[in-house]
């Protein structure tokens, strides 16, 4: 399932001393999402918010007129993010089986992005 996500992480970050122009770090954090992607028509609908934990890697580079800082995140939403009462509001009873074919859903993210300073 395709999904469009806005979230708002709070992140611990635990750095180790700068080494020459480098600095690994090793991050983890909380992040409440909220889902922009979900429709009443779909056969299967996901809640609107959900809570998620992260956790992952960053690494400095210092170069000559800018810092890059390269992230590796992984983010896993806590508890079902599937919508378990969307069935009930179904009219077509031909979706109705697709819709009931799934119990649960976890979302997962690969989060890979670059910080410029």
């Amino acid at each position: 399932m395709k999904s469009a996500y806005i979230a708002c992480s709070a992140d611990i970050i635990f750095a180790a001393p700068r080494f020459n122009n480098h600095r690994p770090y090793l991050m983890a954090g909380v992040s409440p999402m909220i889902n922009l992607s979900s429709k009443t028509s779909d056969y299967l609908k996901l809640k609107r918010q959900t809570f998620a934990l992260e956790v992952g890697m960053e690494y400095d580079f210092y170069l000559p007129f800018f810092k890059l800082r390269p992230e590796l995140k992984f983010v896993y939403a806590l508890g079902n993010t599937l919508d378990t009462k969307h069935p009930q509001e179904i009219r077509d009873k031909n979706l109705l089986k697709y819709a009931q074919s799934a119990s649960e859903t976890k979302t997962k993210m690969v989060v890979f992005s670059f910080y410029f300073e």
